[in-house]
């Protein structure tokens, strides 16, 4: 948001210094709800593409220098669907499960079962990424609950493998819902696609960026498991999501999203100067884009 905002700042100073054109043909996009894979499609109701013809992103990288970028063609990020099990069942005392149905333990045997099938039925080469990440239900250590709330994420490359871990799952709450004698309802809660980069675009923002970087600082990124809702904007129109390094030293490597995240704010100097430059550049030669 503070690299983009920076970006839309200087391009206002030089359109009115005379130094850019008057009437840059630029929008700026500041993605909000893009953690819960919602706001893109919001936007694009909004008419936030109309007449649009191509788009740019970019990221931070910690694994990278401020001053180095990442980029990669085509397919850069997986399919990221989240999902949630919710399953009832009679709750009652600890010390007589007897008398309850016990969602716990239906939760527990959900997950497991899960986890146990995904090698089973895709082949291990294959990149895919099943993940619980949070169990709700109970309030007390000698309360039995009446529900149980399981969320999970689903990573992947490609449909056919997505499929059949999504029919995977429903069949092991069908199986769930008969041996525990509970009621198990699944939902998929967001589902977005891979982000997949138009070739022309990525080549654009390079030659762009070698007008103030060095080559050995612009090299190609490896696929990733993480997920993106840019891609929505990309399935209606060419797109590109370039990396943008923002670490120093050793500083600012934590992982992305860890409790210890920081940036060398060197690293919005050189976002601004990429994406102000780009669009300098677009507005003078609006280059053919494939997809």
């Amino acid at each position: 948001t503070t690299m983009l905002l920076a970006v839309c700042d200087t391009l206002q100073h030089l359109m009115q210094n005379d130094v850019a054109p008057a009437r840059l043909r630029a929008r700026a996009i500041f993605q909000p709800a893009e953690d819960t894979a919602q706001g893109a499609e919001a936007c694009i109701e909004a008419g936030a593409l109309d007449g649009v013809a191509g788009i740019l992103a970019m990221h931070v990288d910690s694994s990278r220098q401020a001053g180095e970028l990442g980029w990669r063609d085509h397919i850069q990020t997986a399919c990221c669907d989240e999902f949630q099990v919710l399953i009832r069942g009679e709750g009652g005392h600890g010390a007589r499960p007897h008398e309850t149905t016990d969602p716990i333990f239906a939760a527990t045997q959900f997950v497991n079962t899960a986890y146990g099938l995904v090698p089973r039925i895709v082949d291990a080469r294959q990149d895919l990424v099943l993940c619980f990440c949070e169990i709700s239900g109970g309030h007390s250590a000698n309360v039995i609950p009446t529900e149980v709330l399981i969320k999970g994420t689903l990573r992947s490359f490609g449909t056919e493998a997505r499929e059949r871990i999504v029919q995977k799952l429903k069949q092991v709450a069908d199986g769930i819902r008969t041996t525990c004698d509970v009621q198990v309802e699944l939902k998929r809660t967001t589902g977005i696609p891979s982000v997949d980069n138009c070739p022309e675009l990525n080549q654009f923002l390079i030659n762009t960026a070698r007008s103030f970087l060095p080559d050995h600082a612009i090299t190609r990124v490896d696929r990733s498991m993480g997920g993106e809702d840019f891609a929505c904007y990309q399935q209606r129109i060419p797109g590109t999501l370039i990396r943008v390094g923002s670490a120093r030293g050793d500083f600012g490597t934590a992982y992305l999203h860890s409790p210890h995240f920081d940036v060398d704010e060197e690293v919005i100097r050189v976002a601004c100067r990429l994406f102000v430059r780009s669009i300098l550049n677009w507005s003078y030669s609006e280059p053919s884009l494939g997809r």
